[in-house]
């Protein structure tokens, strides 16, 4: 177990309910979750955080920086309702949250801070705790966007591979690879990690394609995995 020296913690609610003088609270996971690629300690940023928890609950999420680095963790707050809160609840609540104020180390002015979170990287498997990316302290912010969560990919009409984040955000948009995908064409749900680049020429008519850091996929189709679980 981590030994956790709490520095700091945010917490924001998401959704539009009244907050209830009795909370039941349950475990929930992180889906996707955007982070810049560097803070200084006068300008420390924001993550932005989309959360899951059990059809029915309010999604709350937060961040904690301790020793071990900046940690994300997303809950269900009840009481529980009949239906769910949006029809995007499976996407979970995105959230911006902003980064406290992060401290070099005594070695030296400038550090990396590893983001963990606990995500559910497939379709129906079990959520855990994952080393997501991290961000450097430097003495210049950089804005560019790095990401991490969970992801549909399917091909397209034009036969184009394409990530759909799970993120209420993300819920219109379909990111292109800058890579060819080493899958046959279909539906599958995976894990991803990167950031988006500039490409030229466009790829599939986007200016905008994806460098993948990670990429997990789930070979087995999600509605086969629904079945099997019935």
């Amino acid at each position: 177990m981590r030994r956790a020296v709490a520095l700091a913690a945010v917490v924001l609610s998401a959704g539009c309910v009244n907050e209830p003088t009795a909370v039941d609270v349950v475990p929930g996971y992180v889906t996707w979750v955007e982070w810049p690629t560097a803070v200084t300690t006068s300008q420390p940023g924001a993550l932005r955080v989309s959360g899951f928890a059990s059809c029915g609950y309010r999604v709350s999420v937060r961040i904690a920086v301790d020793s071990s680095g900046i940690h994300v963790v997303a809950e269900g707050r009840g009481p529980v309702f009949d239906i769910c809160l949006a029809s995007r609840a499976e996407y979970g609540a995105d959230t911006l949250l902003p980064l406290p104020r992060l401290d070099p180390p005594s070695t030296g002015p400038w550090a990396e801070f590893a983001i963990w979170a606990s995500v559910s990287a497939y379709a129906y498997s079990p959520h855990a705790e994952r080393l997501l990316g991290s961000i450097s302290l430097r003495a210049t912010a950089d804005t560019a966007t790095r990401f991490a969560g969970r992801v549909t990919l399917y091909t397209d009409s034009a036969g184009c591979w394409r990530a759909h984040p799970y993120s209420s955000l993300r819920w219109d948009e379909g990111w292109v690879f800058a890579k060819p995908v080493p899958l046959t064409g279909g539906y599958y749900s995976g894990y991803l990690s990167g950031y988006l680049a500039a490409v030229a020429p466009p790829i599939c008519g986007e200016a905008m394609a994806i460098r993948a850091y990670t990429l997990e996929v789930n070979a087995t189709p999600p509605w086969a995995a629904r079945a099997r679980s019935r």
